[in-house]
């Protein structure tokens, strides 16, 4: 673990609206003492950097919201999504739209103004329709497929593929590059946040880290367990449904790096392998146990919490959760760098870092957000500054 001063630590603790007893007493009415009110609420920033192996393409896709419910509390939203295979930027641009929606829709409906007034049951049957529902939407993208098509091929460039209808599935043709089956989908890790409690759901690869200082050593306590081969409760989940059918076990297996693979998909003569077990999308690997249910935690923030780190897999391949979490400190707190600046070195940092391990870079998206402590009137820091809050996308 990595160590962080009583200097830095009271530093970032200001920054975020603790304060020791002395400076939690006002200096007159309506008159908050430092830190300014808008420290309150969540401080957010999000980037992206399209890295190398796919030219200008990026499949990432990012959304932060700020759902204003019960007309007494704000509830941050954040999602990050990583597509994959031809048109994976459409299902992951698709899907965040869908789940972003439909879980604000569904939250002003119950006109509770928290997480807790709304309560996990209901949280449940929010999330998952809304990755029920984005998972038949992108599904349904796949019948409109485009008929030219425009990929990166390494280094021969961009090349222009054109639709094949088979009798059983769809490929995208190139007379050099050669035929590629259609099959998407992509990644889905949401966050949604009140100032007592995060709900985290996740499909996928993309991971989430909340960041503690705990006894002054920065922690790393990891919300999501990656949906893959490697994963044993996936290991048997897939086992068992292969297992019931001769048919499937005859063309797909889980390799020992936790890909999926597939044989013949589709009735294209085509192998496909697939790194996660768990997606939204995925027309034909749906058969194969592929699914779009996501898993879901509830968490109560502690005191020591300072941060969520919400990240593609072209930051977790790279980097441990916690030297991420103490990159993110080091950058608020020594730098004094913003949310959405932090954001930004994460990615390219990650992205040099994969250039110098392999020779390329993954798209690779994050967003930082800072966890308010405070149980100072919510309502009063909104009328001092509200421009200050930062939830923009």
């Amino acid at each position: 673990m990595l160590p962080l001063s009583r200097k830095k630590r009271s530093k970032y603790m200001w920054r975020l609206g603790i304060t020791n007893e002395q400076s939690q007493q006002q200096t007159g009415p309506g008159q908050p003492t430092s830190p300014p009110a808008s420290y309150r609420y969540f401080k957010t920033g999000e980037a992206s950097v399209v890295g190398t192996k796919y030219g200008d393409l990026n499949q990432d896709f990012c959304v932060l919201k700020r759902i204003s419910s019960g007309g007494r509390s704000d509830i941050l939203m954040a999602l990050v999504l990583d597509g994959h295979g031809m048109l994976g930027e459409v299902a992951a641009s698709a899907a965040g739209e869908v789940i972003s929606t439909r879980v604000e829709e569904q939250i002003l409906r119950t006109k509770k103004a928290s997480l807790e007034d709304i309560g996990r049951r209901k949280m449940k049957e929010i999330i998952q329709d809304a990755f029920q529902k984005a998972h038949e939407y992108v599904l349904g993208l796949y019948n409109a497929a485009p008929p030219e098509y425009h990929f990166p091929c390494g280094p021969a460039g961009e090349c222009t593929f054109t639709l094949e209808k088979l009798e059983e599935s769809m490929i995208y043709k190139h007379p050099h590059a050669g035929n590629r089956l259609i099959e998407f989908g992509t990644t889905a890790s949401l966050v949604i946040a009140d100032k007592q409690r995060v709900v985290v759901a996740h499909v996928g690869d993309s991971d989430v880290v909340v960041g503690a200082l705990e006894s002054g050593f920065v922690v790393a306590n990891e919300m999501t367990t990656r949906h893959c081969g490697s994963n044993i409760k996936e290991q048997f989940r897939i086992g068992e449904l292969l297992g019931e059918d001769d048919a499937l076990m005859e063309c797909a297996n889980l390799r020992d790096d936790g890909y999926l693979e597939v044989i013949n998909l589709g009735g294209s003569n085509s192998s496909v392998a697939l790194g996660m077990t768990r997606a939204v999308g995925h027309f034909h690997l749906e058969n194969y146990g592929v699914i779009s249910r996501p898993e879901i935690r509830f968490y109560d923030f502690e005191d020591e919490d300072i941060c969520i780190i919400l990240a593609t897999d072209g930051v977790w391949d790279v980097m441990h959760p916690r030297d991420a979490v103490h990159f993110v400190c080091d950058s608020i707190i020594s730098k004094g760098r913003s949310e959405k600046k932090t954001a930004m070195d994460l990615c390219e940092t990650c992205v040099s870092m994969q250039l110098k391990a392999s020779g390329g870079a993954d798209n690779t998206t994050a967003i930082v957000i800072s966890i308010p402590h405070c149980e100072a009137d919510i309502e009063t820091a909104r009328l001092i500054d509200q421009d200050e809050t930062n939830f923009s996308i």
